[in-house]
């Protein structure tokens, strides 16, 4: 009668059963105990079944297999895995043989507690029991071996269960398309779906959130983005999958995508886990844009919120006194990049409010880099840290680590105490930490300003503006383009009197722009201009100065107040100006039209999301480059070269001088198509770099 209370409402009846039978004096038996266990697992009063089982041990009563079964499915909804492995001790001391069922329940319990290479453990001894498996048992024991890494293991038993004929289903394939996430096996993996297909077996969300993933650690990031839109017309992804998706469109330098994935799970309140968070921030700080950079900063603060991404800082006794360890997170270079930044803030308040113990003695920043490729890593921390000057110096690697033996597990950086408290409070630093609150608001476009007011970055707002941007600045590369293939100056045509005297015209036709009241970037397009006549030979019969100020008055088309203050700025005869211009105007055809790499220029900085023309806004996106173009425009190594090479090159040279990462942002490689290890850029890079020394 008690083994048919089957729920929970029958659940008192089964109680009262077991009270009459004790009033009656009637003995409680094995099957008694069974019974009433079965009826408490199924009224899930899970902490009263142990209570009757604890009972049972103490009023003498043997348990059997129905109970250590039972026990087994009790222990299993618990979690309560090492408990489930000791009932294999217990079966083997009482003589017992476990069945498949019982190998099953335990091999259950430890996947469902996530304890995989001891499910595999007992797996193997039910193997060598001679126990014959079933259905239940390859299922488990797959998962088993697939969430361990032992995918050769895992494909051997799902070939033996279709030997044997036993159904493989969408939870099976799911099993072992696990197995391919971490290798990359995407090849095994579009197979296996394959495979599903010829059989009939409809794949489950399970199934493609695995083989994408698996796409992604192969380093296939376009099968995985043609899997999610197969994936949708057979079932709805989960959470899972839209963390893998955020992280195959930042592999495939989809940021925007990404940005909008992962809005759509903040909003609807999905998880997140720390590898979306990794993939999506270091996307959204390579792409240089301030916008997107200041949004995942936001995503940083976010995670950060939640546990992620801690630096901890400790100290411990050294041979001089007490080092205070800083342990920055590991993660992709751009989290390291942030993760230092706001080590180096707090711990300069930490100074200038006298935190730090005067026993310290020395400062070590210690980064674990287990998994990871050390080389981009140890590339961030050290070209940042000697952009800022610091004192931090690089801690050798262990013998056997530099010699390849293992892989290198941390890097260190070490410095005096008392040099790294007068270093955080120089300006270097004071102006690398302005990063952490990058001024979006006076950079941004007006529709975006106003998303910022609240000093919080919508992200589909700031991706949609950023696509605009993108689609503006490439139209207006192309007319740049289109210029340099019609305009070709050869610096040898210029007479070798005239090239010495060019560094003094175009030092006077830039110092010129503002008593003009013109543009900076119109005082450069003259000079390209004033290029192309001293190539043409047209400066034979015309003075140095005559010819520059021509070329200033046709490109800014001056009136005639203009005409005579040019004329004095440059002491000539603004008659003969007037004769000058109109030879300049007649040699261009009429179309006085130059596009300097000023211009190009303040369109990079345009599709870095930098509108406003102060020093504040310019120097997190451009470090001095404005200040650097004008000596590259005097400078004998730059004429003749292509302005947008010309602007990339300083560009370049510039974010690299003051320690701004990604040194080439990737909207900018995506926009021009080159990169920093170009050939054609290289040579003009090199100089751009001495003048940034010199300067």
């Amino acid at each position: 009668m008690i083994s048919q209370c089957n729920s929970h409402h029958q659940l008192r009846r089964a109680l009262e059963l077991v009270a009459e039978m004790r009033s009656r004096a009637v003995p409680l038996n094995v099957h008694t105990y069974s019974a009433l266990l079965n009826v408490c697992l199924k009224a899930n009063e899970l902490d009263l079944s142990l209570d009757v089982y604890a009972q049972m041990l103490q009023e003498g009563c043997t348990p059997n297999l129905v109970t250590y079964n039972t026990l087994l499915d009790i222990y299993n909804k618990m979690g309560r895995w090492m408990d489930a492995l000791n009932v294999l001790e217990l079966l083997q001391h009482q003589n017992i043989k476990p069945e498949a069922r019982t190998y099953n329940a335990i091999i259950q319990c430890c996947n469902t507690a996530g304890r995989y290479n001891e499910a595999v453990r007992v797996h193997k001894v039910m193997c060598a029991a001679g126990v014959e498996p079933n259905g239940a048992t390859f299922n488990a024991a797959l998962t088993s071996y697939a969430r361990s890494g032992q995918l050769e293991a895992a494909l051997s038993l799902f070939n033996l269960m279709a030997g044997r004929g036993y159904e493989r289903g969408a939870n099976t394939y799911a099993a072992v398309l696990s197995a391919c996430e971490l290798p990359g096996r995407w090849d095994l993996a579009l197979e296996l779906l394959q495979q599903m297909q010829l059989e009939g077996v409809r794949p489950s969300t399970a199934c493609f959130t695995s083989a994408i993933s698996a796409c992604m650690h192969g380093g296939q990031p376009q099968h995985a983005e043609q899997l999610f839109e197969r994936m949708c017309t057979f079932c709805k992804p989960d959470a899972t999958t839209f963390n893998c998706l955020v992280c195959v469109y930042c592999r495939l330098g989809k940021h925007r995508e990404a940005i909008n994935m992962l809005e759509v799970m903040l909003r609807g309140g999905q998880h997140v886990d720390i590898t979306t968070y990794d993939a999506a921030i270091d996307a959204c700080w390579a792409t240089g844009v301030v916008p997107l950079q200041k949004y995942a900063l936001q995503l940083y603060d976010r995670a950060h919120q939640q546990g992620l991404f801690k630096v901890l800082m400790g100290e411990q006794v050294g041979p001089a006194g007490f080092v205070l360890d800083i342990q920055l997170p590991s993660g992709s270079p751009h989290i390291v990049l942030i993760s230092l930044l706001h080590t180096l803030r707090d711990l300069r308040e930490q100074y200038a409010n006298l935190l730090v113990p005067q026993t310290v003695t020395k400062v070590l920043l210690t980064l674990g880099v287990q998994g990871r490729d050390a080389t981009p890593l140890s590339t961030t921390l050290t070209s940042q840290l000697r952009a800022l000057s610091s004192p931090f110096v690089a801690m050798p690697l262990p013998a056997f680590a530099s010699a390849g033996a293992v892989a290198v597990e941390e890097l260190q950086f070490a410095a005096d105490s008392l040099l790294v408290a007068e270093w955080l409070r120089g300006s270097q630093v004071a102006v690398a930490l302005g990063m952490l609150a990058l001024d979006v608001g006076a950079m941004a476009t007006p529709a975006l300003r106003l998303t910022l007011a609240g000093r919080v970055v919508d992200g589909m707002v700031a991706a949609q503006e950023d696509a605009q941007r993108e689609l503006k600045c490439r139209q207006a590369l192309l007319s740049v383009h289109a210029f340099e293939n019609g305009c070709h100056i050869d610096a040898q045509n210029i007479p070798q009197a005239l090239l010495l005297q060019r560094s003094e015209l175009v030092q006077l036709l830039l110092r010129s722009a503002p008593c003009l009241g013109i543009p900076t970037e119109v005082a450069h397009d003259s000079v390209q201009l004033l290029d192309r006549m001293l190539a043409s030979g047209v400066a034979a019969n015309v003075s140095g100065r005559l010819l520059a100020a021509a070329c200033l008055h046709a490109i800014s088309q001056q009136d005639i107040n203009g005409t005579t203050l040019l004329a004095q700025l440059f002491q000539v005869p603004a008659q003969q100006l007037l004769v000058a211009v109109q030879q300049v105007r007649q040699l261009m055809g009429g179309n006085c039209v130059a596009i300097s790499a000023m211009r190009v220029l303040r369109l990079f900085m345009e599709r870095l999301g930098v509108e406003s023309e102060d020093a504040a806004s310019t120097r997190y996106v451009c470090g001095q480059a404005l200040a650097i173009l004008g000596r590259a425009a005097m400078h004998p190594a730059f004429i003749g070269c292509p302005p947008s090479v010309v602007a990339m090159a300083v560009l370049y040279a510039c974010r690299t001088a003051a320690g701004l990462l990604p040194s080439w942002p990737a909207a900018l490689l995506a926009l021009t198509g080159y990169s920093e290890a170009n050939d054609l850029l290289q040579p003009y890079v090199k100089a751009a770099m001495q003048l940034v020394l010199k300067l």
